[in-house]
Parts: C-alpha cells; sequence; structure tokens
C-alpha cells in the first residue's frame, strides 16, 4: 500500500511528461525483481520483450527531448 501512496503522490509532484516512462518501465522493474529477489527463470521470449520494453522507453524519452518546443500562438 505504501508503493501506491508513493506513486500516486509522486505522479502529482512530476507531471504527466516524466511519469510515462515510468509506468512503462513497471514491468520491466516487476521482471527484474522477480529475477533477483525471488530467482525466477525468464524465458528467451520473456527476454526479448523486456529489451523492447526498454528500447521503446529509451526512444520515447530521445524522441521527447529531441522535439522542438511549439511557439504559443
Amino acid at each position: 500500500a505504501l508503493s501506491y501512496v508513493a506513486w500516486f503522490r509522486g505522479i502529482g509532484r512530476l507531471g504527466p511528461g516524466r511519469v510515462a516512462p515510468l509506468a512503462l518501465l513497471s514491468p520491466a522493474t516487476a521482471v527484474l525483481l522477480g529475477w533477483a529477489v525471488l530467482g525466477q527463470v525468464m524465458t528467451p521470449v520473456q527476454m526479448l520483450a523486456l529489451l523492447v520494453v526498454l528500447g521503446s522507453v529509451l526512444a520515447g524519452q530521445r524522441a521527447g527531448a529531441a522535439a522542438p518546443a511549439r511557439p504559443k500562438g
């Protein structure tokens, strides 16, 4: 319950532009913690999916940083 409280308080402070990549990383974090803490084994397909998720987050971050600011008008 504490993690959910912290998550929603963080959303309010960071704003949607910074929270979206964190939301995409949530499944990857769960997989990595399951492997590290619980000793779960990942299949090759799961590893590929994890790489796709991480790649999409990275691509989204780079695209957002490279996008020029639009003038208001």
